[in-house]
């Protein structure tokens, strides 16, 4: 079993498991686009692609910091991630600022919150917490560090035990149970909503940011489902009745749109020197063929399920997956084609033997699908049928 790769692209495949306990093979595709040098241009390809991840990154110590790029090779994705890596407040004009709206928009997500400089708790006269103002700054890295949240390890100090917030374990500023003595001279998370300041040390806030979120954080890990004594008992090694497929979305959830199909619009405001940037999703088409152990070939469904946004390096790359369900075991497949196979890659006495549909007319063909894949597919078609981008949905416009 091979794959036969005839894009510009990386591909790859791996195994997974669908909800209801089949077993699949999963069809990654990754394309890296370069931003436009200049404004109004189109992204064009990148020379050198970036690799399919096929593990979690993070920015420090895994576990004890926040994902930097996640493992591509999540089983499906009912909805599709759209992430900014490596995010960099950019004050406008290069003017130093003490705060700075930022913004991401694209068909129906519609984000902004404010980054401030460094700030910390401070004593008042009359002896209360209070933030100072924030420092002033022309650029301010993005990341879940310097968000709302963290793990207080003073909460339970006879015991030795702490208390973390579970929607941002690695952020700054939560306190399980403050007092003036322990949060003075201690950071204050610089990121906020708009209409609603961080200056109350005993409040709870929702985390800013825009990277990925950790598989153990909350409300994804509400997702994965229910790993009990009946689990262990009826249903493990397979997924528990109540695992939901959201639980593969890294993204934020006002960071979750429908499946694009290319051309939607992406809006960024204040995080390039620029200071607003946009471009539109490139078109991204392409055949997925499976041909069968016993002769016979498939087109496979797929979507584009992970847009990442890489600040640092000005690029931007799509992932578009697809699923096979096996009936029986990996030796039913014999390899996976991705894109249209050059009519030159055909030996000439085997030409009479070949199926003209799987070569010559491949890309006519691709986005078509027989009754009998329909059949074998039809947890993998339902979801990427129903989630394709609405074409009603916003496409751009001013943050």
């Amino acid at each position: 079993m091979n794959i036969q790769n005839y894009t510009d692209y990386v591909a790859n495949f791996g195994p997974g498991m669908l909800p209801d306990g089949r077993i699949c093979l999963i069809v990654v595709v990754k394309a890296t686009y370069d931003f436009p040098a200049e404004e109004g241009l189109e992204l064009m390809l990148a020379e050198n692609q970036i690799s399919i991840y096929d593990s979690d990154e993070f920015i420090g110590e895994p576990g004890y910091s926040s994902p930097l790029y996640e493992n591509d090779y999540a089983t499906l994705k009912p909805r599709c991630d759209v992430i900014i890596c490596n995010a960099i407040a950019h004050a406008p004009d290069n003017e130093p600022a003490q705060r700075v709206e930022v913004g991401l928009q694209i068909a129906s997500i519609n984000k902004t919150f404010v980054v401030t400089g460094p700030r910390y708790w401070e004593q008042s006269s009359l002896g209360l917490a209070r933030a100072s103002q924030p420092e002033p700054f022309t650029q301010q890295k993005i990341s879940w560090e310097i968000s709302y949240g963290g793990t207080d390890d003073t909460a339970y100090e006879e015991e030795g035990l702490s208390e973390s917030y579970l929607p941002n374990p690695v952020g700054c500023g939560y306190w399980y149970k403050p007092t003036l003595g322990k949060i003075v001279n201690s950071p204050i998370a610089q990121t906020e909503e708009k209409d609603q300041p961080i200056d109350k040390p005993k409040a709870r806030f929702k985390p800013r940011g825009f990277g990925p979120i950790g598989r153990n954080w909350h409300p994804r890990s509400d997702y994965c489902g229910t790993y009990d004594k009946s689990w262990e008992q009826n249903t493990k090694p397979f997924l528990p009745h109540d695992f939901n497929a959201l639980y593969y979305q890294c993204a934020p959830e006002d960071q979750q749109m429908n499946y694009p199909s290319g051309g939607e619009i992406i809006t960024l405001k204040n995080l390039s020197p620029e200071g607003g940037l946009q471009f539109s999703i490139p078109s991204f088409d392409f055949p997925i063929e499976v041909q069968l152990s016993n002769g016979d070939s498939e087109m496979l469904d797929y979507a584009i399920d992970t847009v990442t946004i890489d600040m640092e390096k000005r690029q931007l790359s799509l992932v578009a997956r697809a699923l096979k369900p096996l009936k029986n075991s990996i030796h039913e497949i014999g390899a996976f084609i991705v894109g249209v196979r050059p009519e030159t890659d055909v030996d000439e006495d085997d030409e009479d033997e070949l199926e003209p549909d799987i070569y010559v007319l491949a890309a006519a063909e691709y986005k078509k699908n027989t009754e009998a894949n329909k059949a074998s597919n039809t947890n993998v078609i339902q979801f990427y049928n129903v989630n394709k981008s609405d074409k009603n949905d916003p496409q751009g416009g001013t943050l």
